[in-house]
Parts: structure tokens; C-alpha cells; sequence
């Protein structure tokens, strides 16, 4: 669904299964920023707002090739792979296993005190786990892998490496809610 008042538009997206997933599920860290009723989230924000890049994760069609074109000329800088000429990378971008709402995330309460509370379900009725119902987005979790791929033309010898989102889908019958969590957190616990 798509919302726009003049030149500002917002684009709400639907989801039949774990919200987090989907959004990490998309083609580039840029658009990891998401809205609760009561916090707003940018998953990659030093990349994002203060350096305004982005690391690209795929690019399977030429739908979101036109989108990351947009970014590019909105003054974002895409990074759709790095060498080993350039090292690895020390911030956010790294390969290591990462939560919503860890020290990478930018997370802000938001004002909801003219929010009618009656209308907003309780957490306490709606998630039903182990885990203290504050932190119930908290456990969603995910990594960046690199992978080797075929070096550029005329490379020398350089090394490239593409990125992607390690993350899969938790979700069985002791759950009421699925969750996002990366391939090595879903391996060492539940096969």
C-alpha cells in the first residue's frame, strides 16, 4: 500500500509471516528501517544516515536494478562487493551474527502518549515464549556472509566477494509468532 502526501510517500508492505524477516529479506541494507507502534528501527544506521551507503545483497531483476538506480541517484553509494585489496570490513558490514535492536541498530522510542492504548493489542496476549515480551523483536536475528564470486574483468588477481543475508525462517508449533534468525543460530539449536 502506498501512501503520499505531495512529493512524500510512504510505502506500507504487508506480510503474511515474520515482519523482521521480510525486511531483511529485501535487496539492500538501505531499506532495513521499519516503524512498531512505539519505536522506529534502521537496521544498518551509520551506514545508512550518516555515511548514506548501502550494501547491495541481490540484484536478481531489472526491477530492483531500477530501484538501487534510484538510490544511486538520490547520492546513496552502493557497495556490491568488496576485494581483498580493500580488507574486510569493521563496522555493521562485517561478517558476525547480528539482533534487531543491537549496538549496530538505531532504535528510538517514539511519542505514544496521545495513542489510544485500548486499541493496541497487549504483547503479553498476543506472544507466548520464554523470552520477557519487551524484547519480542529483539530475538529476531541475522548475518551478512560473504561469498567468493568471479573477479571483474582485468582484476589482477583480486579477490571479489558478494554479500548476503544469512537469515531463515524459526517458526513451529511451540511459536505462536515465526521469527528471523541466521542460518548458524537455527544449526546449533534445532537440527
Amino acid at each position: 500500500m502506498r501512501f503520499q502526501r505531495g512529493d512524500r510517500r510512504i510505502d506500507l508492505v504487508c506480510t503474511h509471516g515474520c515482519p523482521i524477516y521480510c525486511i531483511l529479506s529485501f535487496h539492500c541494507t538501505l531499506v532495513m528501517n521499519f516503524i512498531t507502534w512505539n519505536k522506529a528501527y534502521s537496521v544498518y544506521a551509520f551506514r545508512t544516515l550518516i555515511r548514506e551507503e548501502g550494501l547491495v545483497l541481490r540484484v536478481n531483476n531489472q526491477r530492483t536494478r531500477r530501484a538501487l538506480e534510484k538510490y544511486e541517484r538520490r547520492g546513496f553509494t552502493l557497495i556490491e562487493w568488496r576485494n581483498s585489496a580493500t580488507g574486510s570490513f569493521t563496522d555493521s558490514f562485517r561478517a558476525k551474527e547480528r539482533w534487531i535492536g543491537d549496538s549496530s541498530c538505531w532504535v528510538r522510542q517514539l511519542d505514544t502518549s496521545n495513542v489510544l492504548s485500548q486499541y493496541i493489542p497487549s504483547l503479553a496476549a498476543c506472544i507466548s515464549f520464554a523470552v520477557p515480551t519487551q524484547y519480542a523483536l529483539h530475538v529476531n536475528g541475522f548475518a551478512i556472509i560473504y561469498r567468493r564470486a568471479p573477479a571483474p574483468p582485468n582484476a589482477d588477481g583480486v579477490t571479489r566477494w558478494v554479500a548476503h543475508m544469512d537469515c531463515t525462517l524459526l517458526s513451529n508449533g511451540s511459536l505462536s509468532q515465526s521469527y528471523a534468525v541466521s542460518n548458524q543460530f537455527y544449526d546449533q539449536h534445532y537440527t
